[in-house]
């Protein structure tokens, strides 16, 4: 074998790897997009039945159904979570009405800890929003 040989294998060895890398990367990329747009999907539909209000263990029978959550623990948790952010975001806009600025309502939220007692506390998650201000205000 001359130098130019081994060189061009060398090349295409080389190219074979950086390829086969690209590759495997460009799968865990799409796994991850698609897992992501799962629980997004999940997400969303949590949010429509919450606003057909419909009972917990009716929606943790679709998720299980639907979505392949058999997870009672999961279901929990993100039935949690879309509670949680939906109640935040209807006090962004509420605030927001009231007058207050955006950088006013991250502070607000920041200082009230409203997320983690929206997570921690079950009975914030279904309070009307006017309630919702006046104990956040309290505490």
């Amino acid at each position: 074998m001359d130098r130019t040989e081994i060189l061009q294998n060398g090349s295409v060895f080389l190219l074979n790897c950086f390829r086969d890398a690209m590759d495997k990367h460009y799968e865990e990329e799409m796994a991850l997009a698609v897992a992501r747009q799962k629980e997004e999907d999940v997400c969303c539909a949590i949010a429509a039945f919450l606003e057909l209000k419909r009972p917990e263990p009716e929606i943790m029978r679709l998720l299980s159904k639907f979505y392949g959550v058999d997870s009672i623990a999961e279901a929990t948790e993100l039935i949690t979570t879309v509670k949680v952010e939906n109640q935040v975001h209807v006090l962004r806009d509420y605030l927001n009405e009231l007058g207050m600025s955006r950088i006013e309502v991250v502070n607000y939220l920041k200082e009230h800890c409203v997320r983690a007692q929206l997570h921690t506390d079950s009975k914030l998650q279904n309070m009307t929003i006017d309630k919702l201000k006046t104990y956040f205000d309290k505490h």
